[in-house]
């Protein structure tokens, strides 16, 4: 009976240490984990301006070693090939791009290029002990957009136009809102001969009453990525001339015309 209670005690306690081997060797593995991580998703800027694309690269183990951050777009170059952003630029991004932060891991391109709406990916290469690895992030996708324009037609104080020039429509959309609905005709979008699209939208204007009206460049995941307001005043249909002339008229039609009977009567009467 004891040496039965000895085994089930002994096999008890090789189910804790074998229990806690696991845990043990999952939180090494944890450790040794390489985390890369991109934020915000998107990312908006406008042509000529400047743009920092975030990258953080964490890990807790001491095996890490031979660093080397990579950024690049993939499947955009000839061929389908990636097109190389760091350490070693590709020749439309050459003197435009520089790592920069605290540790050297995020991306800062300059003047950019309404060309450069792409989705950006961060990746380390690395060696944990003695085998080489490379983690990347989930990706951060630039929008760069021209000035938006929005105003009221010249040809029509009644219709609200809206543009703007994007180097990458896709996922994009102009609305409209008023007090929070969003309105507006149906959109336009027209290639340009430089690669880029225009995006336009109209809007027929209520009369009368003073209203605020914006337009904003929607991505379609519900995220507002440019927006403009504008104050539409309250407009009036002309009233036509009076006829002030003509009124003076009749008005003093009658009284000549019974002067001048009054003297031919007078004339008349001399005579």
């Amino acid at each position: 009976m004891w040496q039965f209670k000895n085994r089930m005690c002994a096999v008890k306690l090789d189910i804790k240490m074998s229990l806690l081997a696991l845990v043990l060797l999952s939180l090494m593995q944890g450790t040794q984990t390489v985390h890369v991580s991109q934020w915000p998703e998107l990312v908006t800027a406008e042509e000529g301006g400047n743009v920092t694309l975030k990258c953080n690269i964490s890990y807790i183990s001491k095996n890490i070693r031979r660093r080397i951050v990579y950024w690049f777009i993939p499947g955009a170059g000839d061929d389908d090939d990636d097109i190389p952003l760091h350490p070693s630029p590709g020749s439309q991004y050459q003197g435009r791009v520089a790592l920069v932060g605290a540790e050297n891991t995020s991306m800062q391109i300059c003047e950019l290029q309404l060309q450069d709406s792409c989705r950006y990916y961060c990746m380390l290469s690395y060696v944990n002990g003695d085998t080489p690895n490379r983690t990347i992030g989930g990706g951060t996708q630039l929008y760069v957009h021209g000035p938006l324009h929005f105003n009221l037609t010249a040809e029509n104080p009644f219709v609200l136009y809206c543009e703007i020039n994007v180097g990458n429509f896709t996922g994009l959309s102009l609305v409209f809102q008023r007090e929070g609905s969003e309105m507006g005709e149906a959109m336009t979008i027209t290639p340009l001969e430089n690669g880029s699209f225009l995006i336009s939208r109209e809007l027929c204007v209520k009369q009368g009453t003073l209203q605020e009206y914006q337009c904003l460049l929607k991505h379609s995941s519900g995220v507002f990525l440019v927006k403009k307001s504008l104050d539409v005043p309250p407009f009036y249909p002309e009233e036509s001339p009076q006829p002030i002339l003509l009124y003076a008229c009749i008005l003093v039609f009658p009284s000549t015309m019974l002067i001048v009977i009054l003297i031919v009567v007078l004339i008349k009467t001399k005579h």
